[in-house]
């Protein structure tokens, strides 16, 4: 029997709440950064939209250059509503850019923020888009957070954007997946009940 290490998953890029409104908010006005602690007591800087009115626009962007091609990722904003936040009963818009993708007029759907509120209070996870780098070459996917009408908005936290691979964000980047190769079929499985006593990764 032979046990071969498996590659690590691709690791998630996140962009800080201060990097996707600072270029839209150079005089402090619109936005401020707060602390916020996690669910296990750490705190983080958000930042806490205190009053726009018109359009407001949450946006970042990643080369691809930092993904690993062939691989499905997948974007989500985090965000939640403060209580006393207003103008949340309409839709805001998720916009997903990708390069010399055709669909690219297609990449835009309406979310309804208010009706995603956890029961708990805590972060939600609005799935902008996937999409599926197909060379490490330089090239920048952008995304955006959007709202429409000239009526004030304020009230709504933003934590980060997160750019994850989406079929493995869920798992543990630190657990060891191994394979089994039969020798007598030529062929690697997965065995879920393989008991191992010792191990050596080879580098």
């Amino acid at each position: 029997m032979v046990l071969q290490k498996k590659q690590k998953d691709p690791i998630p890029l996140i962009l800080n709440a201060r990097s996707l409104v600072q270029s839209y908010d150079d005089d402090g006005k619109c936005w401020a950064f707060i602390s916020e602690k996690t669910s296990g007591g750490k705190n983080i800087e958000v930042a806490k939209l205190k009053k726009t009115k018109g359009q407001l626009k949450v946006s970042g962007a990643v080369r691809t250059a930092e993904l690993t091609a062939g691989v499905v990722y997948e974007v989500v904003f985090e965000v939640k509503l403060k209580k006393g936040g207003c103008w949340w009963e309409h839709p805001v818009i998720v916009m997903l850019s990708v390069p010399g993708d055709q669909r690219d007029m297609r990449r835009s759907r309406q979310v309804d923020l208010c009706g995603q509120q956890r029961e708990d209070g805590g972060w939600i996870e609005l799935i902008v888009g996937d999409f599926t780098p197909e060379s490490a070459e330089g090239q920048v996917v952008s995304f955006h957070l959007l709202q429409e009408g000239e009526h004030e908005k304020k009230g709504l936290l933003l934590k980060s954007a997160v750019v994850r691979p989406k079929s493995t964000y869920h798992r543990s980047q630190s657990s060891i997946d191994y394979m089994l190769y039969r020798v007598w079929t030529g062929s690697w499985k997965n065995e879920g009940n393989i008991e191992i006593h010792h191990h050596i990764l080879l580098h």
